[in-house]
Order: structure tokens, then C-alpha cells, then sequence
């Protein structure tokens, strides 16, 4: 299993609509369960800096979030492009095998 791990740093107004896309029955989860390879995604934010959230997206392997990645290109970007006015930072800290 691979788990992708994302920092967001959001704007302060849009905390309700960011946690709605990005939680656990979020928007993106619902794209992303469209492919058979994906299993779950968390959202969780800093205790210290309310504006600060991790996201864990978590699949099968990397070669099947690649599949997903390329039959849903499209859709993936124009929910990037919507959900970019959201915040103010987006960093990915990588992709993570599980051992």
C-alpha cells in the first residue's frame, strides 16, 4: 500500500468548503473511489495552527493510483483548478509505501 501525503495551509473563510472536498466522504474521495485501487483518505488539522491540515490518500500501490491518475486526468484538474481558490498553500510531502 501507498499512502500520499498533502499540506494544505487554507484560507481562514473557506475552512467549511475545504473540509467538505477534502474530508473522508469528500468530493475528492468520490472521484477517487471511481477506481478500484484506491482505499480511503483522511483529513486532519493542526492542533496549533487551525489553517494547517494534512491529507492522507491512501491506495494499493503507486502503478494503480498512476491508472487512476491517467484515466481521470481531466476530472482531477478541473477539481484541483475549483478547489485552489481555497487555500493559500499546497504542498505534497510524497508518496509513502507502507511496511
Amino acid at each position: 500500500m501507498i499512502q500520499i501525503i498533502w499540506e494544505f495551509t487554507i484560507r481562514p473563510a473557506s475552512r467549511a468548503e475545504f473540509e467538505r472536498h477534502y474530508g473522508s466522504e469528500g468530493t475528492w474521495a468520490q472521484l477517487f473511489r471511481r477506481h478500484p485501487e484506491y482505499r480511503g483518505s483522511t483529513l486532519s488539522r493542526d492542533t496549533e495552527n487551525p489553517n494547517r491540515y494534512l491529507t492522507v490518500d491512501t491506495w494499493n500501490s503507486l502503478e494503480g493510483y498512476r491508472v487512476f491518475a491517467s484515466q481521470y486526468g481531466e476530472e482531477y484538474h478541473r477539481l484541483d483548478q475549483k478547489c485552489a481558490q481555497l487555500t493559500e498553500r499546497e504542498l505534497c510531502h510524497g508518496y509513502y509505501e507502507q511496511l
